[in-house]
């Protein structure tokens, strides 16, 4: 349940710290036991199941997804991956795109994907064109995680305007060019009168614009 700004989860810290028409960013950080987390994916999966607006979580789940999220440590048992795949399965979250780094965490020795951005359907169908971000850590051995508007959705849809937009003037030159040309044509005739050659004036002016 939502309540004072927090999805109120068991053993699952779960803030919101940005929320626009009905939009939520919660900020997720889970428990390190294995048997700990057993209770909280539980917990997730009641909680989920009623949300019906867009909805992101991202951060520390404690939590990898396949063998390929850690490399040089333990090897990865079915046991770490069954629990965490399968909630996220069953909630309908999907993992977004990101760009930049793969494992966002590091103790100089072993590197594990264990944060992560993960959406609903609803967020899908509100924002297509959202990927995420894995940054450089720094102060901490964890990566920061953005998300962000995709660089060629953006580029694509400035084009489409520019393009739109280019259409628009191109056709009304055209448009005035004939106009011109017409106004050129009726003022070689002796009976038309300095209303034709100010009309031409005029419109050469919305040409130059």
């Amino acid at each position: 349940m939502a309540t004072n700004g927090k999805l109120q989860v068991e053993g699952l810290e779960q803030e919101i710290v940005g929320a626009k028409g009905g939009d939520e960013v919660n900020v997720v950080y889970g428990k390190h036991n294995i048997q700990d987390r057993k209770s909280i994916w539980k917990d997730l999966k009641g909680t989920m199941n009623g949300v019906n607006w867009p909805s992101v979580l991202m951060g520390d789940f404690n939590s990898i997804m396949s063998i390929e999220d850690r490399i040089q440590g333990n090897l990865v048992q079915d046991v770490e991956v069954r629990d965490f795949k399968n909630i996220v399965g069953e909630v309908g979250l999907i993992e977004i795109r990101t760009i930049g780094r793969y494992y966002t965490w590091t103790n100089n020795t072993v590197h594990s994907r264990i944060d992560r951005i993960l959406v609903n359907v609803e967020w899908i169908q509100k924002w297509p064109q959202m990927e995420g971000i894995i940054m450089q850590h720094e102060f901490s051995d964890h990566c920061p995680l953005m998300i962000t508007m995709a660089e060629d959705i953006v580029q694509g849809e400035l084009k489409k305007l520019n393009t739109q937009e280019y259409m628009s003037v191109g056709g009304k030159i055209k448009e005035t060019k004939n106009k011109l040309i017409q106004l050129q044509q009726d003022m070689q005739s002796p009976e038309n009168d300095s209303a034709v050659k100010d009309e031409e004036t005029k419109t050469k002016m919305e040409l130059a614009k």
